[in-house]
């Protein structure tokens, strides 16, 4: 009886071991593939969105999204089982055109909800919940003067605007509803519309800089540019009350369905008010000067500098160096590895010495990238030799960045023997690396290098790629588009 007890025992401990794998094993697949539903609308589970960039919706900091809009979208698509991409329309009257010619599945930027935006495109239910407000100057010397005498020298009121100029984006509700205020109150001001990439964001810094006089400004936003110009004022209305919301295209119901589900589910819980506080409460408007100056700088990192010079010298896009910098380290010189690797670019000692660097040097930023791209340009090197696809390469050095070449080489051999393209990396490459953690394919003849975690540098590839996309999305300095070089 004893020995019937142990047996079935046994017996479940081991099917809820084989349970557990399966189970690690499905988690690792929709690490990969990015989504687990099927959602029959979108292509291949994956939410594709157009974002305008600003301080608000989407923008890049320390080398990583930011964005109220951005944060909200990225856990709808996690809740939901979906890969998040996002495009960048950089100008704003193109987004919703953007959106209704299929560049997208949604369209998110701090748009506002109007009677003539709804006649081309169908809205979720609102995100928040704001309005227009003015924007201006206090007086020059606003420090000395008393809260009473400040007003006295401003407008404070929509009816005070006569003959004065106001400079919106022609694209914006902003030029709309200015054309409505005339028309309701009978106010003779002068409404100058600029075009192209000069959104919100641009025009407060132009009044804030004294090159323009009055603009306007969403009042959520107003919030976070408070905290960056104290000399500019936010307190006259132009408009009641309006909805923000996100833009899908007409007809597609199944979307909307989950939006307004998700929306109403998520709206006001305490994680929507976390991210919400993150980005429009008062505690966080003291760090967006700091924030925003960086931002408006195309600034990836403080390391900027360091890594487009040794960028250019190993003639990469210095993007992609930035991104997989953030990838290793979060830009952070000082970081060591439980393997020893260590500071920007997660350089081990031993790969250091093969390039002139010392251990203790590696603590130093340019030391650092100097023995890190050393070891890229090697790897370039080493793939251009063994590939015939040259846009091939970005994914074989990545990885072999991150799992050593050998492994990789691996990956390439169990490919070529189950019949996949040794030389591609996506489907092909790729699924005989994952395969390197099971025994049936590290213990194959033809591997030399043994396990492999390999999820691990398959996932290295993408999110480096991810960041790639998104910092070339956001930098107004990236280059065009080009194949890694090999000297």
């Amino acid at each position: 009886m004893r020995l019937v007890k142990f047996i079935l025992s046994l017996f479940f401990f081991v099917l809820i071991v084989c349970c557990q794998q399966h189970s690690t094993t499905q988690n690792e697949e929709s690490v990969i593939n990015d989504s687990i539903a099927d959602v029959p609308f979108l292509k291949d589970g994956k939410l594709v969105v157009l974002m305008s960039n600003n301080l608000s919706s989407y923008y890049i900091l320390k080398g990583q999204p930011r964005g109220f809009e951005y944060e909200m979208l990225k856990l709808f698509c996690k809740e939901n089982g979906l890969a998040l991409e996002v495009k960048v329309i950089r100008e704003f009257e193109f987004l919703l055109d953007s959106l209704i010619a299929g560049k997208g599945d949604l369209a998110a930027g701090n748009i506002t909800v109007t009677a003539e935006r709804k006649q081309r495109v169908d809205f979720s239910p609102e995100i928040l919940r704001t309005r227009q407000v003015l924007a201006q100057r206090l007086p020059d010397n606003y420090r000395k003067l008393s809260i009473r005498q400040q007003k006295a020298r401003m407008i404070q009121d929509a009816l005070e605007l006569h003959e004065k100029t106001i400079y919106v984006n022609a694209g914006s509700s902003f030029y709309e509803r200015l054309q409505h205020l005339k028309e309701e109150n009978g106010v003779d001001f002068f409404v100058e519309s600029v075009q192209g990439e000069t959104g919100t964001d641009e025009l407060i810094t132009m009044l804030a800089n004294g090159e323009i006089d009055y603009t306007v400004i969403d009042e959520n936003m107003a919030k976070i540019h408070g905290g960056i110009y104290p000399n500019l004022d936010f307190s006259v209305p132009l408009s009641l009350s309006q909805s923000i919301a996100w833009a899908i295209p007409k007809g597609q119901t199944a979307l909307m369905g989950m939006l307004e589900k998700w929306i109403e589910e998520r709206k006001n819980s305490s994680h929507y008010n976390i991210i919400y506080n993150k980005y429009f409460g008062s505690k966080t408007q003291l760090r967006q000067r700091e924030n925003y100056l960086a931002v408006m700088d195309g600034q990836i990192s403080p390391y900027d500098p360091l890594i487009k010079q040794y960028a250019n010298y190993i003639e990469w896009d210095w993007l992609l160096l930035a991104a997989l910098i953030n990838k290793e380290s979060k830009f952070n010189p000082q970081v060591v590895s439980p393997f020893g690797a260590v500071g920007l670019m997660q350089v081990l000692p031993t790969t250091a010495a093969r390039f002139g660097v010392e251990e203790v040097q590696l603590y130093t930023p340019e030391f650092n990238i100097r023995a890190g791209t050393r070891f890229l340009q090697w790897l370039d090197k080493f793939w251009y030799e063994r590939l015939p696809d040259t846009t091939q390469l970005q994914f074989f050095v990545l990885a072999s960045y991150n799992a050593g070449p050998g492994h990789v080489l691996d990956a390439m051999r169990l490919a070529e023997k189950y019949g996949l393209n040794p030389h591609l990396w996506k489907d092909n490459v790729e699924v005989m690396l994952l395969k390197k953690s099971q025994p049936k394919y590290y213990r194959d003849p033809v591997v030399k290098s043994g396990y492999c975690n390999g999820i691990q540098p398959v996932v290295y590839v993408k999110k480096i790629l991810d960041y790639h996309a998104y910092y070339r999305a956001f930098s107004r300095l990236a280059p065009a588009e080009k194949a890694l070089v090999v000297n």
